[in-house]
């Protein structure tokens, strides 16, 4: 769950769906597109050179559960 400028209708205007939904991840808030950040760093660059086939999970913990 990531709070966009795309999707913020949704969030705003009906902000106890998004609650419930934040109350089920262990961060215990919505993403953010910043949050995803790191991992675009790390796959653009020279570090990840030697990766292939992985899944990165940015979920805030939720796939934990």
């Amino acid at each position: 769950m990531t709070a966009t400028n795309s999707n913020a209708n949704q969030w705003r205007n009906v902000p106890e769906i998004w609650q419930n939904r934040k109350n089920e991840i262990p961060m215990q808030r919505a993403g953010i597109p910043s949050d995803m950040t790191g991992a675009a760093i790390l796959l653009a660059s020279d570090e990840s050179s030697w990766m292939t086939g992985a899944y990165l999970v940015i979920d805030g913990g939720h796939s934990c559960l």
